[in-house]
């Protein structure tokens, strides 16, 4: 699976980049089926040094494959640091393209993370046309600690900006 588009949503409230750069590390992202189905499926485990080639940003940065990785999960960790100057006050977006994949079977999508922001996420699925499915998290509490995020199925909401309901047969970026 060729790994797109993680965006997160910061609201400027919460966090300031005027002198800290933000910083964003992603860690083993699984999916789980439904029951009676195969086991889990690793979408992405960030241990391999190209597993961050189809990494793309909202604003300007920098995504480096790192050690730092939380106990449970796997070795490496992609570490995404948005530029200061990048002037994303209320939002940046990091994510990944992948082979086209059908996720119409999965219960839940498990992933690590660890931000020095204290905020309010949208992990996203997306498929052709701009249509999106988004699952809203939060790290309030959390600076600076891995933290397992579970997001059921059923719990994705559809983004009034996208086209409407991403086509879970057919995931092309996350």
């Amino acid at each position: 699976i060729r790994p797109e588009a993680l965006r997160m949503n910061l609201y400027p409230a919460q966090y300031y980049l005027k002198h800290v750069p933000l910083g964003l590390l992603l860690s083993v992202l699984t999916i789980s089926p439904l029951a009676g189905a195969q086991g889990e499926v690793v979408l992405a485990n960030f241990d391999d040094k190209d597993s961050i080639a189809t990494n793309s940003m909202s604003h300007k940065g920098q995504t480096t494959i790192v050690k730092d990785a939380p106990a449970d999960g796997n070795m490496s960790a992609a570490k995404t640091i948005v530029d200061v100057s990048a002037s994303a006050s209320e939002f940046f977006g990091t994510g990944y393209n992948i082979d086209r994949s059908d996720l119409s079977g999965t219960m839940e999508i498990r992933f690590w993370i660890k931000t020095d922001a204290e905020s309010d996420f949208n992990f996203q699925l997306h498929s052709e046309d701009n249509h999106v499915s988004a699952f809203r998290f939060s790290t309030l509490g959390a600076a600076g600690q891995w933290q397992q995020i579970t997001a059921a199925v059923e719990s994705f909401d559809v983004p009034q900006w996208s086209s409407g309901e991403v086509d879970w047969s057919a995931i092309d970026r996350w």
